[in-house]
């Protein structure tokens, strides 16, 4: 059984908000809550200083941002409480735990994510889930369920432009990235390893809808000398074909990409209650 919460108690939610200045207590905050909300600003501080907002990066958060127009088929989109604030303008700086002041680590470990280390960075797409206040990376296959909070995050490797949607086991086709049947969207400005192995997380999570049996997350994506060739009105009529063949939609690519194109996909299995 649990223990009510006390009028004067706050949520981890309301002292971020009171952090960030997005919201104002609405009673006089205690000791151990002042001492709180100066830790969360004290963290951000920190996070901003290690990260500082680039051109580069700014460029990439201001195309990301257009995704949060794009309509979700029959999905709730909800802003996560851990991105809000300054340090996630960067859009590479998002969904970190509570402990704000840990070193970045890898990024299948469901931490904070900013750039992978090593050699050449191959396009990868990556799927995460939000449990209460863990964020855990789904592998292609894993079970999820109507309800679930999840975010959609890429590497741009060699890439440069991309486009990223989801079919389901209703038939229905979802764009993610860009937010409209236009331009495709800039992933990397191809300015060196760092641009190539940032990881991406898009500014806005979503909740899977009731769509039953899958819900599979394709990335289309093409070099800079290859532009031309990824149109997104295309790869949105390939999607719609793919998934409106219900025995081919879970497995199959998506057919007759043009050529130079480059499409990987992940599948979340609908758990049925």
């Amino acid at each position: 059984m649990s223990t009510p919460r006390r009028p004067d108690q706050l949520t981890d939610l309301q002292l971020e908000q009171i952090a960030l200045d997005e919201a104002t207590p609405a009673q006089p905050l205690t000791a151990e809550q002042q001492a709180q909300i100066e830790a969360l600003r004290t963290s951000s501080a920190e996070i901003l200083a290690r990260y500082p907002a680039g051109p580069q990066a700014d460029q990439i958060a201001a195309r990301l941002a257009r995704a949060q127009a794009a309509p979700q088929r029959a999905r709730i989109p909800v802003w996560l409480p851990a991105l809000a604030g300054a340090a996630t303008v960067l859009a590479v700086v998002v969904w970190t735990g509570r402990d704000r002041s840990q070193h970045p680590i890898d990024p299948r470990s469901g931490g904070d994510t900013i750039v992978a280390k090593g050699g050449a960075a191959a396009t990868s797409l990556r799927l995460y889930r939000q449990a209460g206040s863990q964020i855990e990376p789904l592998a292609s296959g894993a079970t999820a369920q109507s309800g679930d909070l999840v975010q959609l995050a890429l590497v741009p490797g060699p890439a440069r432009y991309g486009v990223l949607l989801s079919i389901d086991g209703r038939g229905g086709v979802t764009l993610h990235l860009p937010a409209s049947d236009g331009e495709p969207a800039q992933i990397s400005d191809g300015s060196g390893p760092s641009s190539e192995r940032t990881e991406l997380r898009l500014p806005r999570a979503f909740r899977l809808d009731d769509a039953p049996g899958f819900e599979r997350f394709f990335l289309v994506t093409a070099v800079a000398a290859h532009r031309d060739h990824l149109r997104v009105s295309e790869v949105m009529e390939r999607a719609r074909r793919l998934a409106a063949d219900r025995a081919r939609a879970p497995s199959a690519e998506l057919p007759d990409l043009a050529p130079g194109l480059a499409q990987q996909s992940l599948i979340l299995r609908k758990d049925a209650r």
